[in-house]
């Protein structure tokens, strides 16, 4: 079985990725600096879930216009007006590490994935 998810970098298209397994080493080096594991922080959305690097304010990494979009946009008022760093990975949830729904991915299809 595989999972799919959607990996966006700042600057870059999101793409969805299709993984054999989703787990907390593949999150820290996808979201991480090349070559660094980074510590994963996960931002509930209404569809899904935001992993983003934890420190990435701290580490001063380049703002990500798409994935702050969404946060806004699939989180109401819940994080305010946090912008969102770094490379990020939106995966499904509830209960474990999980692909996206195709409902997930249709709905992320009309934001240009």
């Amino acid at each position: 079985m595989t999972y799919k998810v959607i990996e966006c970098s700042p600057g870059e298209p999101p793409v969805i990725k299709e993984l054999d397994d989703i787990s907390l080493d593949y999150l820290q080096d996808a979201v991480g600096e090349p070559g660094k594991k980074a510590y994963v922080a996960a931002c509930r959305l209404k569809i899904c879930h935001l992993w983003v690097d934890e420190d990435g304010l701290m580490k001063n990494q380049v703002p990500n216009i798409w994935a702050t979009s969404v946060l806004r946009d699939y989180a109401g008022d819940t994080y305010g007006n946090q912008i969102i760093v770094g490379s990020v990975v939106l995966a499904g949830g509830n209960g474990g590490l999980k692909g996206l729904s195709k409902d997930a991915l249709k709905e992320f299809a009309n934001r240009g994935v």
